[in-house]
């Protein structure tokens, strides 16, 4: 049977989550337990991964200037640690340059993406261990890379997402005494552990040895989206993932390895709101990282209020499409062919069927542009205007405005119908409130909704809730992590102030 949908519950972390099992209320709260072996979602957005949806160096449309990235990235723990830090590009996820990051007990790693004549460039005031060991100095290494060698591949490198992947906890005392501070803060021999890379070292394979154990979790972060210009500044902290992987997962630089979808065991867990755990099994890894992070919808509120010249730009992101599409594992992003539908976009918008019709967009009053206020959820909605979206991108950004704030090119096209239906989210202030009469907005929520194909769906191999088996489970929806932006203009002040909007994300089971 179809599972009930029920309201979404703001939690603290940006992947928020509704599950709704037999009317229980799943709110994505992660197991903590040190022996849980199930990939799950942060409770306190630290982990062993961290998932940034956006990256930006573009400029800054009517704002002038350019966009630049600031990353951070913290070991809160008592060990030593490998990472993987790698950009992929917008448009199809492709990997655009990536190095290995060595951090020691309590240490933070901090760089930044700036722009330059023809793409993009990774910088750092940092001392903390690279590999290879002369990234920031050896010519034209930090540039990243395009897909091909067109102008438009350059340009493509502007924008993209962020993956941090620990690959283990290092365990050599050697190693650990090369990444020790000196007097001078200074780590005493990054060169030493730059010859031990497998993939640029004189001592190939030596590191992931007996080097390194599992790896043990406690990284945090942050990016700000900075623009010198005006000091517009966009700070949001990632989507982090706990328990993805038992095993050393390292990679050598520039050898691909390891991707996101290597999680070990193949599992998820995820606590309902009553204590009761929900524990599946997968076939591959790739699965169990998508399904941790599957949405049906992705609600976040929108700001276009013409009294402050607002604009809202949503960052919408799917983090495993580009594995799924390279390989054979069950794709949650396949779509049914359709005329309307151009190849290998994600669409969202309103489900097909009565039972589960609902408005993908309110204004503050509850009710949507050219509709009254209707609470009535066995009523179907059609009527008040339909919103559908094509997200043709991996990292895809849907400008709310007349133009979006990121000045994004890899944004999912708004028709016409659908802008002018966000623009007249407008309302009157009644008698009551402070300045009656007075127009507000255009504001409001509203939902991106992708499961209405009821194409978008995984299945487990085998699922549990409380250590009961149960049958034919399957999760609907796509793998997505997101953020809104949004600015304000304050009238005779040369000053353009930005803001943040973690996303609500649901999850729905199916039976």
């Amino acid at each position: 049977m179809k599972i009930k949908r029920e309201s979404a519950k703001p939690l603290l972390h940006p992947i928020h989550r509704v599950l709704s099992t037999l009317g229980l209320i799943a709110t994505g709260i992660a197991i903590t337990s040190g022996t849980a072996s199930a990939v799950q979602p942060s409770i306190n957005g630290s982990g062993q991964v961290l998932l940034f949806p956006y990256y930006s160096v573009r400029p800054a449309g009517g704002d002038g200037g350019d966009y630049n990235t600031l990353l951070s990235i913290a070991n809160t723990t008592a060990e030593y640690k490998a990472l993987k830090v790698r950009f992929r590009e917008a448009k199809t996820g492709e990997e655009v340059n990536e190095l290995n990051v060595f951090l020691s007990p309590n240490d933070s790693w901090v760089a930044a993406v700036i722009p330059t004549t023809t793409g993009a460039r990774l910088v750092t005031n940092d001392n903390s261990c690279v590999t290879p060991a002369d990234f920031f100095t050896a010519a034209g290494r930090d540039l990243f890379r395009p897909v091909d060698s067109t102008t438009a591949a350059m340009d493509r490198v502007r924008e993209g997402y962020i993956e941090v992947i620990e690959m283990g906890t290092i365990t050599s005392t050697t190693v650990q005494g090369h990444m020790a501070r000196n007097a001078a803060l200074v780590p005493a021999n990054c060169t030493a552990i730059g010859a031990l890379d497998p993939a640029t070292g004189t001592a190939p394979n030596v590191f992931p040895g007996n080097f390194l154990a599992a790896p043990g979790g406690g990284l945090s972060g942050r990016v700000t989206l900075l623009n010198p210009v005006t000091g517009i500044n966009f700070s949001y902290v990632p989507t982090a993932l706990e328990a993805w992987s038992n095993v050393v997962r390292y990679g050598g630089v520039r050898s691909g390895a390891p991707l996101l979808g290597a999680a070990s065991p193949p599992e998820t867990r995820t606590l309902l709101e009553d204590g009761r755990v929900l524990h599946s099994v997968w076939a591959t890894g790739l699965e169990a990282v998508s399904a941790a992070l599957m949405s049906d919808g992705v609600v976040n509120e929108f700001i276009l209020d013409s009294g402050t010249n607002s604009l809202t730009d949503w960052v919408v992101t799917f983090p495993t499409y580009y594995e799924h599409f390279k390989t054979s594992a069950s794709n949650p992003y396949s779509n049914p062919s359709s005329p309307q539908l151009p190849a290998g976009c994600i669409p969202s918008g309103w489900p097909t069927t009565n039972s589960e019709s609902r408005l993908a967009m309110v204004n503050r009053e509850e009710g949507a542009p050219g509709c009254s206020p209707n609470l009535n959820p066995t009523v179907p909605r059609l009527s008040c205007g339909v919103l559908t979206l094509n997200h043709c991108s991996v990292a895809n950004v849907v400008a709310y405005g007349n133009r979006s704030l990121l000045n994004s090119t890899s944004q999912t096209i708004v028709s016409d119908r659908a802008r002018s239906f966000f623009q007249a989210a407008t309302t009157t202030a009644a008698s009551t409130t402070s300045v009656p009469g007075q127009v507000n907005g255009p504001n409001g929520t509203a939902e991106l909704v992708f499961d209405w194909t009821n194409t978008q769906r995984l299945a487990p191999v085998s699922s549990t809730l409380d250590g009961v088996a149960v049958s034919s489970v399957a999760i609907l929806g796509v793998p997505v992590i997101s953020i809104g932006m949004h600015t304000y203009t304050r009238t005779g002040v040369v000053s353009t102030y930005g803001g943040v909007i973690p996303g609500t994300h649901r999850l729905k089971l199916q039976f």
